[in-house]
């Protein structure tokens, strides 16, 4: 790609660059891969946000090629108490980063937004343009703040792009923003097919296990069903459930979790490096996705879908209605008991039905994703500049 019109992107506060990978990971590196971009990514630290922001080098760092990562930090504490201190905070904030994108050398710069309650920062980096990208209604989460939903309506109207995981959540979108769009959730094709289709090493926490293997892997959040997965450890004891991923201390999660995880069939494996987790994965015979049906995964995606999907492996969930729309790929269950019947179906699925759910899989990767994130980018562009000419970024304004 030309020089000139490269784009160059900021992720903004969102979950830190670890073992656990998140859209945003998956969406930064195809816009690397694809584009040969530079990606500034802005982890949440929360309430633990750094103080000790100088020498302000400390606070980035290279994680991959094109690709740095950097913690959010602020210089007064209990920012959230007073205005000035947010003032401040963020004045000191947007410098930094600034600075860090001139010595970067990017321009061009495009800003997503992944949480909400930071719409403040729309516009402090003298970007180009700014993205909302929603992956779920943080709204509809237990643990969320009351002004939420205001605060993701205040974004939204903020920005020049909105990209929503699904549908239903692209339709709310667009009540307060007309430039909408549905940029589901994918998977990285490559590395769970081919761990599936040429075999590896069995994992160690694995090999002493005798009985078919359930699997589930991804954040274990509220909306994990403890009641179903005891239903289906104390039914089927012959079956070894096995959860790869972080338990995550927010709302109900802990109860849910103390229903199953003392069962001896039950293996919580905590999480592993996304790069590790195909070699898991091609040992599962189900996957499972045993999600509570509520408020939020009524309308959302998760990415754990497509990336069974990759393997070519029966998957087994709770009827989320996102899912419907996939047909048989995926069995759906209303009940602990229809849940269980779906999977002694899975089990004597022959190996052949496998290659409808790779293909499927094919036409959902993060590349395609990126691909048309920059289409919709460079439209979104030339709407607001008339021109897709280089703006070479300056540091931000005061504001």
């Amino acid at each position: 790609m030309k020089e000139e019109t490269r784009f160059d992107h900021i992720y903004l506060f969102a979950p830190p660059w670890g073992p656990v990978k998140h859209r945003p990971h998956h969406l930064m590196r195809a816009l690397i891969a694809n584009f040969g971009t530079k990606v500034l990514y802005i982890e949440d630290t929360g309430e633990h946000a750094s103080m000790a922001w100088f020498p302000p080098w400390r606070l980035i760092r290279r994680v991959e090629p094109g690709l740095w990562a950097m913690k959010r930090f602020k210089i007064i504490p209990y920012q959230s108490k007073m205005h000035w201190t947010r003032a401040i905070n963020k004045r000191a904030f947007s410098l930094t980063v600034g600075l860090f994108t001139k010595l970067l050398g990017m321009r061009n710069l495009v800003v997503w937004h992944w949480s909400p309650q930071f719409h403040e920062y729309v516009g402090a980096f003298n970007e180009g343009i700014t993205i909302c990208d929603n992956a779920c209604e943080t709204s509809l989460f237990t643990w969320a703040p009351a002004k939420i939903r205001e605060d993701e309506k205040t974004l939204l109207r903020k920005t020049d792009l909105a990209f929503a995981a699904t549908e239903p959540l692209m339709r709310v979108a667009t009540e307060d923003n007309p430039h909408s769009y549905v940029l589901a959730q994918a998977v990285d094709v490559k590395s769970f097919m081919m761990t599936s289709e040429n075999g590896s090493d069995k994992p160690p926490e694995l090999a002493n296990l005798h009985g078919p293997i359930l699997g589930f892997t991804g954040n274990i959040h509220e909306w994990i069903d403890g009641t179903l997965l005891k239903e289906i450890a104390v039914q089927r004891p012959a079956w070894q459930l096995v959860l790869i991923g972080p338990v995550r201390d927010v709302g109900e999660t802990l109860k849910e979790v103390a229903k199953f995880r003392d069962l001896p069939n039950v293996h919580m494996l905590g999480p592993k490096d996304y790069d590790a987790l195909p070699q898991y994965v091609a040992w599962f015979d189900v996957c499972l996705i045993p999600y509570k049906l509520n408020e939020t995964t009524k309308v959302s995606e998760t990415v754990k879908f497509y990336e069974y999907l990759a393997t070519g492996k029966p998957i087994v969930s709770t009827a989320l209605p996102p899912l419907r729309l996939w047909g048989d790929a995926v069995a759906l269950a209303e009940n602990p008991k229809e849940f269980i019947e779906c999977v002694e179906k899975a089990l004597k699925e022959p190996p052949s039905s496998q290659e409808r759910r790779r293909a499927l899989a094919k036409d959902n990767t993060w590349d395609m994703r990126a691909k048309t994130a920059m289409e919709l980018i460079r439209k979104a562009w030339i709407r607001k500049y008339g021109t897709l000419d280089a703006r070479t970024p300056h540091l931000p304004h005061p504001s």
